[in-house]
């Protein structure tokens, strides 16, 4: 331990999909492939843009359209593995 690292380790993506699954399911109550897209989607655009716009604000690492296309690529993905969730969710209601 040399306080900069946690030692808790992230079990990779494989949680990010359990946990995308359990807000789907429980709370948000999507269980169809066009559901999982927009949802995903929305949280593509919300946490990409927020996530972006800093490193712009914050940093010169990126231009404004160099933002724009991370969130727009971003957003695209998250919708695609939210529409395959929430269709896995809805074969076996």
């Amino acid at each position: 331990e040399d306080g900069i690292r946690d030692l808790v380790r992230s079990r990779g993506l494989g949680d990010v999909y359990k946990r995308q699954a359990y807000i789907f399911s429980n709370w948000a109550g999507i269980n169809t492939f066009i559901g999982g897209a927009k949802a995903g989607a929305l949280l593509g655009l919300l946490f990409s843009l927020g996530f972006d716009l800093i490193m712009y604000a914050t940093s010169n690492i990126t231009t404004l359209n160099g933002v724009f296309l991370d969130v727009l690529i971003q957003t695209i993905m998250w919708a695609i593995s939210a529409a395959f969730v929430g269709w896995w969710l809805g074969r076996s209601a």
